[in-house]
């Protein structure tokens, strides 16, 4: 039996937060790689149909490795294990703190999570007992390629174009992202038009907002690249229980190809 917290930021991202198993590794990084590798049932089972659909996402909470944090997790999608999400992030910080899983302190709960990708800073603003943001600093940020020309369907060759969404290509997130807003903040970095610790807004399609900032210049592998910051909201809408039942014909769950 897992217990959950189901939240979301436009899209479901639900925290496991109790049936773990034990998980082979000696940090988020290598637990997450095991499972991805050895073990993918917990992931089919909470993120297919019947108990998901194509946008839901699952965090595995799991004890921290690193004396420094206070909980680790990792973070299932349907097509991966990625190593870091922000709208992940901002829903494991949120679900820990009002369950009272860690302990809030008002008005401000500062923690570490322990992700992937390693050691992420928390700097959740709480009042009356709710999270009302969650800031984290994330690992760096750069663009690998600008302006980059891609294949669309039925119009050729064409850039990715925000303003016009025939050039959209593939699943769009109901989600403000973090992980995005980090990218798009990389890209206005590369480009000259964001500046160190200025504020930076990144609203998804649903009108909900992340704001960003990028802290400090860095280089990873010979790029430039940034250091940002993401703060932004989720919403607890339920607690749930799922078990696993030896008799059911799906324990896998199972997809459809009219919505996926």
């Amino acid at each position: 039996m897992f217990d959950a917290v189901e939240v979301h930021e436009g899209e479901p991202l639900r925290v496991i937060t109790s049936g773990v198993p034990s998980i082979p590794g000696n940090s988020a990084y290598e637990q997450c790689k095991w499972l991805e590798k050895n073990d993918d049932q917990i992931g089919l089972l909470m993120l297919r149909e019947p108990r998901g659909i194509p946008a839901t996402c699952a965090n595995l909470i799991v004890p921290a490795k690193d004396p420094r944090a206070s909980a680790g997790f990792i973070i299932m999608e349907h097509t991966e294990y990625p190593m870091m999400s922000g709208g992940n992030v901002i829903a494991v910080a949120t679900a820990l703190l009002e369950t009272g899983l860690l302990p809030m302190e008002e008005p401000v709960t500062e923690f570490n999570l322990e992700a992937p990708a390693g050691l992420i800073h928390i700097v959740a603003d709480c009042s009356h007992g709710k999270v009302q943001q969650v800031t984290f600093q994330n690992v760096p940020a750069f663009a690998e390629h600008l302006d980059q020309v891609i294949e669309v369907p039925h119009l050729g060759k064409v850039k990715v174009d925000f303003d016009r969404p025939e050039t959209w290509s593939g699943a769009i997130d109901r989600g403000v992202c973090g992980t995005g807003t980090c990218a798009l903040m990389a890209v206005a970095g590369a480009r000259g038009e964001l500046e160190l610790n200025e504020p930076f807004i990144n609203e998804g399609l649903l009108g909900l907002r992340f704001k960003g900032m990028a802290i400090e210049d860095t280089e990873i592998y010979g790029r430039k690249a940034i250091c940002p910051t993401v703060g932004g909201m989720c919403w607890i809408y339920g607690y749930s229980k799922w078990v696993f039942d030896e008799d059911d014909p799906f324990p896998n769950g199972f997809t459809f190809g009219d919505i996926w």
